[in-house]
């Protein structure tokens, strides 16, 4: 595992090919849910972005605390993302994958 020490800098391109999933695990009450998280990519003239500090802003503004997974695909490679494991409050790269392709 590799702390992630910029998540403002892990930048996800949509027209570069990103298949993005986002899980959220919280708290319903007494209950834990887990529902498939789609976020707001932002326009940066050239293409649609996405951060993981984003992400997280925006997982916090629909559920609060929350641990967020995310798993962001390219062609050839992709990596998996963890935040707030044991609500740490920080992003982890905890694996990588080959790709959809």
């Amino acid at each position: 595992m590799e702390k992630i020490k910029n998540p403002e800098d892990e930048d996800f391109s949509k027209w570069g090919g990103c298949n993005l999933t986002v899980l959220v695990d919280y708290q319903n009450g007494e209950e834990s849910e887990r529902e498939l998280f789609i976020p707001e990519w932002r326009d940066a003239g050239f293409d649609d972005i996405v951060s993981l500090k984003m992400i997280e802003e925006q997982v916090r503004e629909k559920y609060g605390d929350a641990l967020i997974v995310v798993i962001a695909e390219y062609p050839l490679n992709g990596d998996i993302y963890r935040f707030g494991n044991n609500m740490d409050g920080e992003w982890m790269k905890v694996g990588t994958i080959d790709g959809y392709a």
